[in-house]
Parts: C-alpha cells; sequence; structure tokens
C-alpha cells in the first residue's frame, strides 16, 4: 500500500508489479514476497484498481494476505480541505452548532468544534497522522470549550458540557497525510477548462428567464456585478465539459441540474442556497445525478446575509450564543454579536432573549430585560454556564 501511495501517478498496464523485487525477502526466521496486480480493466475504468498480494513463509507455515485497494479522488468527498484555519489570520474555522456536514468530510488540519454540529458521514482528519509536516502534532479535535480563551485538545468524540458533535458514521484521527496541489491543481484546471473568465463574478445557477420568468434549469449563468446592469451570459451545462475557471473570486446559489466544477484560484461565496433539482426535502433523491464540485484557491464562505438567515430566533441562535458568549474581539453576528462590538456579551444575550420566537424580516433592537430568565427557560442546556445581569 505505501509503496502504491508514493507513486506520483498511478502505476499503468496489467503485467503484475513486484515493487521489492521477485525473490522472497528474509525477515527473522521466515520470508515475505509483495506483488501488485492491475485490474485487467484499468483501461476503461474511470480510477485504476489494483489487488496486493502478500505471501509469508516461517518454520513450514505459510499464510497469505490479499487486499482491493483503488486511487482516491477528490471527488470522494463532500468536503475535503488543507487547511481548517482563516487565511491570514490563521484563527481557526470552527465546525457550529447547526452545521450538517451531510457527506464525507477529509482534511489535512485539524478539526475544530464549537458546540453541536453534525457530521452525517465519517469525518477524517490527517493532523498528527502519517506524512503530517509538523511532527509536533497529536491527533485530536480542538474544542472552543464555552469560551474563546479556554480551547482544549482532546481525542474524545465529545467535550461535555460545552461541545457534542454528532459523528453518525464515526471519525478518525491521525489519518494519512495527503499531499493537495494547491494552485498547480487550479492552474491545470484552467488549461482544461470549458469556460474561462477573468475577474469577479456573480454566478446562478437554474435563474429565472429574463422573459418567461420559468427556471433554466440545466444553465449556468454569469456576470460581473460591480459593472452594474451588465447583462448574464447563459450557457447550457451539456454543451461543454462542465469545468468552470474563474481568475478571481465568485458569488454562487440556484438550482443544479447536471454535473459541474466551479473552480477559481481566489474565493468562494455561497450567497443563497445551492440545491439539486433532483431533490426533495429529504435531500437529492435515490436517482439523482445531479452533481457540484467547488474548487477554491483560498477559502470558501457562506455569506453572512439575509438569504442565508431563517429570519427566526429560536433554540439554535440561543446555543449559538452561548458557544460563543464572552468572546472579547473578533467576533461577528454568526457568533451572536448583534450589537457589532467585535464581543459577545450581555447586551448581546438581551437582545435575543428579547425577541426570542420572533419570525419575520428587520432586526433586533436592543433591550435589556430578564434576559438570563428567558434564556434558562427558553434552553436550559443552552444557557449553562452564562452568568445573568448584574451578577
Amino acid at each position: 500500500m505505501a509503496w502504491l501511495q508514493a507513486q506520483t501517478e498511478a502505476p499503468s498496464g496489467t503485467e503484475t508489479i513486484m515493487p521489492f523485487g521477485e525473490t522472497p525477502d528474509a525477515v527473522g526466521h521466515g520470508t515475505y514476497l509483495v506483488s501488485i496486480v492491475p485490474d485487467s480493466m484499468n483501461g476503461v475504468l474511470d480510477r485504476p484498481r489494483y489487488t496486493i498480494l502478500s505471501a509469508g513463509s516461517v518454520d513450514g507455515h505459510e499464510r497469505s494476505l490479499e487486499l482491493g485497494v483503488r486511487v482516491e479522488l477528490f471527488t470522494d468527498f463532500l468536503y475535503f480541505t488543507d487547511s481548517e484555519h482563516e487565511p491570514g489570520s490563521g484563527a481557526p474555522i470552527w465546525f457550529h452548532s447547526g452545521d450538517v456536514i451531510d457527506g464525507p468530510l477529509f482534511t489535512n488540519d485539524q478539526m475544530s468544534i464549537q458546540g453541536d454540529p453534525t457530521f452525517m458521514n465519517v469525518a477524517v482528519s490527517a493532523y498528527g497522522g502519517a506524512g503530517d509536516p509538523n511532527p509536533s502534532h497529536e491527533p485530536g479535535f480542538l474544542y472552543y470549550n464555552g469560551d474563546q480563551f479556554n480551547n482544549i485538545e482532546s481525542a474524545e468524540e465529545s467535550n461535555p458540557p460545552h461541545d457534542h458533535p454528532d459523528f453518525q458514521d464515526g471519525s478518525s484521527l491521525g489519518s494519512r497525510y495527503i499531499n493537495y496541489p494547491g494552485h498547480q491543481l487550479t492552474d491545470e484546471i484552467a488549461v482544461a477548462a470549458g469556460i474561462s473568465v477573468n475577474g469577479t463574478y456573480e454566478i446562478v445557477l437554474g435563474r429565472p428567464h429574463d422573459v418567461t420568468g420559468e427556471p433554466m434549469y440545466g444553465y449556468v449563468s454569469y456576470r460581473k456585478p460591480a459593472q452594474g446592469n451588465s447583462s448574464w451570459t447563459d450557457v447550457q451545462i451539456s454543451s461543454f465539459n462542465g469545468l468552470m475557471y474563474i481568475n478571481g473570486s465568485f458569488d454562487v446559489s440556484g438550482v443544479l441540474d447536471g454535473t459541474l466544477t466551479l473552480a477559481t484560484n481566489g474565493s468562494v461565496s455561497i450567497v443563497d442556497d445551492i440545491l439539486y433539482r433532483d431533490s426533495d426535502a429529504g435531500g437529492p433523491t435515490a436517482y439523482c445525478d445531479d452533481v457540484l464540485g467547488l474548487i477554491t484557491g483560498t477559502d470558501i464562505t457562506i455569506a453572512d446575509n439575509a438569504a442565508n438567515r431563517d429570519d427566526c430566533v429560536d433554540v439554535f441562535d440561543l446555543a449559538v450564543l452561548a458557544n460563543s458568549y464572552r468572546m472579547t474581539s473578533g467576533a461577528t453576528w454568526n457568533n451572536g454579536d448583534f450589537t457589532a462590538d467585535g464581543a459577545v456579551d450581555v447586551m448581546d444575550l438581551a437582545i435575543l432573549c428579547n425577541n426570542y420566537g420572533w419570525c419575520a424580516g428587520g432586526e433586533p433592537t436592543p433591550v435589556l430585560g430578564a434576559a438570563a430568565v428567558v434564556a434558562a427557560s427558553a434552553a436550559p442546556g443552552a444557557a449553562a454556564g452564562l452568568s445573568p445581569p448584574g451578577v
């Protein structure tokens, strides 16, 4: 396995490979011989497969092992990152309460957990694993632990009473580090892309037709928003190779009907829902063939805007604020900083509690009151660790 992983390209052909020679190697009182048999269909398979055979003999006893492997692709993961820290500041990127990762996750970095995010498939971290360029790293999660100054590292899958991630398919720490090609990858995509543009773009999938108002399913539309009323360019996804490269950055939203990869050497901002046409309330249907790939040279963010809020003040908002309470700097609206002073404190708690249960448009207003009483009655568990006003 290690020999295959060390190759820069998957071995071609169908001839049996003897990675350590055709003569058995001696170990202790015995010998072993390893061979790798390529799949006979490797010439037509989308990813090569191999069978690793290892035969050992000691004191007249023989044993053999057989393992089937295949080439791993980035598309095997819903979420793949090389770094889980913000560019520039180096601050951890937190998985928060309310986050749901509905697919396999892999990162070369440490996973940072704040509250109760949900991971519906296996979550894998290579932090501290074989190949990690920093030998001082130890496998484990970084937990927010109720306060930005109390972060702790732990290999446990929860950190009561503050952080309770739901790993529905388990987690794996200290996995093998995967070298991320970075800008080399985006450079190669730029050459292969069926559509290549320069600048900052707004991209909408299946946007409404200008005349009929009907969704243009199966189309990707793009324009430069900085140019005011610039017209849309609408392209049917099936008319090109499904790979679009933006030398700059882009915002994206809409309903996808087809297979599309959007790549950039800059940043991506998700400004509204991105849905598959073949989906329902439970997610993609069993026959869904819609696939979206997002590749970025820097970061992917979910825009803090009206479209990405549910316009309701509820227990989820309270849980986010409870986990961020006592942040003294760097806080945003997403952390519960409703006063925009960079901190999460009693004023923010008062705003939330005064508007608890409210669903509409607009902005909550700061009104002090029995904030801790409302918070405790709304969600006693979420309010744990908060000091009531005046204490």
